[in-house]
């Protein structure tokens, strides 16, 4: 799956603290995504390493890395 064009990947000159997993509409609780992605747990848990810290976009409805940062970035409270 490409990424969109306007979601660049972490570069070094983007500051981290603007990045995905530091914004609002970031979540990769583990939970969330087992009821988002039905079935997952089948195969086994989205606690396994194969995840990382992969999370959803509840904002642009995707499935993404926390080093990803878009123009909608918004700071966790």
């Amino acid at each position: 799956m490409k990424r969109p064009r306007w979601m660049p990947s972490q570069t070094p000159e983007s500051p981290e603290r603007s990045c995905c997993g530091n914004c609002e509409h970031f979540d990769n609780n583990p939970q969330v995504l087992e009821e988002t992605f039905t079935g997952i747990n089948s195969l086994s848990s989205v606690y396994g390493c194969c995840r990382g810290d992969a999370g959803i976009c509840s904002l642009h409805d995707l499935y993404l890395l926390p080093l990803h940062h878009c123009p909608d970035f918004h700071r966790k409270p």
